[in-house]
């Protein structure tokens, strides 16, 4: 059949996704890297190989703006 969608299951959140697993590593990751780099969000992101705009999103999406 032409054009049928397999799965509609929607991938998880990162912040549902549990807790110990990447999403939390990462997220400590960035979180060591702000205090790393003083708050220079604009490091962090070349830090990661990241845009300044997607560390901005991630820093909202985890209430830490």
């Amino acid at each position: 059949m032409r054009g049928r969608v397999q799965d509609q299951t929607p991938f998880p959140s990162p912040a549902a996704a549990g807790s110990g697993g990447p999403p939390d590593e990462f997220r400590r990751r960035v979180e060591a890297l702000l205090a790393e780099h003083g708050g220079n969000v604009v490091a962090v992101a070349r830090a990661l190989g990241k845009s300044r705009m997607q560390v901005y999103r991630w820093l909202k999406r985890w209430d830490l703006l």
